[in-house]
């Protein structure tokens, strides 16, 4: 996803000028003040760091997720922070007001004062809400680990197997630091792939090695 698949009407909102606000509008309060917008024709390193998560890193991949897990389970879930005029008006706002001190989401701190304890406000490191996958590939999930990545492991041409399983001991007693959950969960579904796709897929390079090779189909 990238700037040409953002819709026209938004990218022009985002970009553009916002002089047509009034005061019906909901975040008409700090389009009022110059001061707490920047030129959208020199955006801040800030911005554009922010403009490239939005459109092509980060985002797309979590609302692809997001839309798919809710779906699955036939829920209709809603992204309130995701309203179109919310979007806009931030990326109107000035740097000061989205990072200072060592803080990010400096003005949404500042409206949740009063409703939300000090302690989560002043809180500089951002937490999100974590699946325990740690927990549950050393219980519910070790005998899928230990069947894929044991004898016959297809990953063994692509990864030190033995220095994975000696690793894996340790995760199994309880060593939260030895082994990254992440890293295990992907190196299974790996293998999974490759138990499930492997000889169709050798299959396929093989055709397109000896189509390049011959100039045949």
């Amino acid at each position: 996803m990238d700037g040409r698949t953002v819709p026209s009407a938004l990218l022009e909102r985002m970009t553009g000028s916002v002089a047509h606000r009034g005061p019906d509008d909901f975040a008409y309060a700090y389009f009022r003040h110059p001061e707490t917008m920047r030129s959208p024709a020199l955006p801040s390193p800030l911005s554009a760091a922010l403009w490239r998560h939005f459109t092509e890193r980060t985002l797309p991949r979590w609302l692809r997720m997001e839309d798919r897990m809710s779906m699955a389970w036939s829920i209709e879930s809603r992204l309130p922070f995701m309203d179109y005029r919310l979007v806009e008006m931030a990326f109107n706002l000035s740097d000061d007001l989205k990072l200072a001190d060592g803080l990010t989401k400096v003005v949404l701190r500042s409206a949740m004062k009063g409703k939300l304890p000090q302690t989560i406000l002043s809180n500089p490191h951002k937490k999100r809400f974590n699946s325990p996958y740690g927990r549950w590939l050393r219980r519910e999930w070790r005998p899928l680990v230990e069947n894929s990545l044991g004898g016959g492991c297809r990953l063994r041409d692509h990864m030190d197997l033995t220095g994975l399983r000696k690793r894996l001991d340790r995760f199994f007693a309880g060593d939260p630091n030895v082994l990254e959950a992440g890293m295990l969960w992907r190196a299974v579904n790996a293998e999974l792939f490759l138990r499930t796709f492997g000889e169709q897929l050798g299959s396929t390079l093989s055709t397109e090695a000896g189509t390049i090779q011959t100039g045949r189909p």
